[in-house]
């Protein structure tokens, strides 16, 4: 893969939005740089790392919502989420959510866990997410719930990646 910089509004965004290349396929990718859930409930807020993408190409259009969960576990047990659905309150229009079958990944093991996961989302949610007053996520999982309001730095960054691709 071939990693871009790029100019959103005059301005370099590389903090807020990543441009790459799928060197296979062709098609560009552009990605979020990771956020973070407000309110977090079942989670920590700091063990959820939430990244929003856009492919676009002659082999591709989608929108994804992937997700990096760790848990550290120093004094306490770990766990894992094994998410398995996720869902999508938009200004309380719910969307739900199958994680892609090609998506998870976990890693580690003992007192240090990392999963990885992704879900394809239906056309227009990432700009409607960007555009809401109020955004859920709820990730549900073999071993817990996550769930928390999505930041207003994350629909900054989307309006950012919307901008780049238009």
């Amino acid at each position: 893969m071939v990693v871009v910089m790029l100019m959103v509004s005059g301005s370099l965004q590389a903090q807020d939005v990543k441009r790459s290349v799928d060197t296979f396929t062709g098609d560009t990718i552009w990605e979020t740089k990771y956020g973070r859930l407000d309110d977090a409930h079942g989670c920590s807020r700091s063990n959820l790392a939430i990244v929003w993408k856009l492919i676009r190409g002659s082999h591709s259009h989608s929108e994804w919502l992937t997700y990096q969960y760790f848990d550290v576990g120093a004094l306490r047990a770990t766990r894992w989420m094994n998410a398995v659905s996720a869902a999508i309150n938009i200004d309380g229009q719910i969307i739900e959510l199958k994680e892609h079958p090609m998506s998870p990944h976990i890693e580690g093991g003992g007192d240090d866990k990392s999963e990885y996961g992704a879900f394809v989302l239906p056309d227009s949610t990432l700009q409607r997410v960007a555009d809401a007053a109020s955004t859920k996520i709820r990730f549900v999982g073999t071993d817990r719930v996550c769930d928390g309001t999505v930041e207003q730095n994350m629909k900054d960054r989307l309006h950012h990646l919307l901008e780049a691709t238009r």
